[in-house]
């Protein structure tokens, strides 16, 4: 099976890409929170990233 067939987005809620955004930003004192669609980023089925 090739990476792409394992690899899909889908809508997650908003708190939760809120959480990875601030991991991922974590060196900023302040994260803005201006994104109205969420997506998570999913390989073989476990979230591995927000798209916002």
């Amino acid at each position: 099976m090739r990476f792409a067939e394992r690899v899909h987005i889908e809508s997650i809620p908003r708190h939760v890409a809120g959480a990875i955004y601030e991991a991922h930003h974590s060196y900023m004192d302040d994260v803005p929170r201006t994104n109205l669609v969420h997506h998570g980023l999913c390989y073989q089925d476990q979230l591995l990233g927000a798209i916002t």
